[in-house]
């Protein structure tokens, strides 16, 4: 969604779409440590419903999901929301083909690797969501 002009990352909702427990806990931690609100989707599918029911302001999106992959959860909001913003955060590795298709969708913002560092990450989403970090 478009950035009203506040830099406080409580107005911004981030959908999380990760299956690995641990991994979402520790997302979940730091990103409502950045200020971020934050709702999660443990498969593609529940992704896919959670975007549209919500209309997060961001989705941070895992490649490897159940049900539907982050591929499909993608070709899903092509067409249909292309306005919200996509970060790939994938354990996968990908090949640099596939990784500039992935970049070459409208929503996909960034693409990151895991492990990711949790500082850089969150200072992605800020500067895509127009945020700053709380005092």
């Amino acid at each position: 969604m478009e950035n009203t002009g506040s830099h406080d990352p409580g107005g911004k909702l981030i959908l999380l779409g990760e299956d690995d427990k641990t991994m979402m806990e520790a997302l979940d931690t730091a990103l409502h440590k950045e200020g971020f609100r934050l709702a999660k989707a443990a498969d593609g599918d529940e992704a896919i419903d959670k975007a549209r029911t919500l209309r997060p302001d961001l989705i941070l999106l895992d490649l490897m999901l159940p049900r539907r992959s982050g591929f499909e959860v993608l070709r899903e909001f092509r067409d249909e929301a292309a306005e919200i913003p996509v970060v790939i955060l994938t354990g996968c590795y990908s090949d640099p083909t596939t990784v500039g298709m992935l970049r070459q969708e409208p929503n996909v913002k960034d693409f990151l690797l895991k492990p990711v560092e949790l500082r850089t990450l969150a200072d992605r989403l800020h500067a895509l969501l127009g945020t700053r970090r709380p005092a």
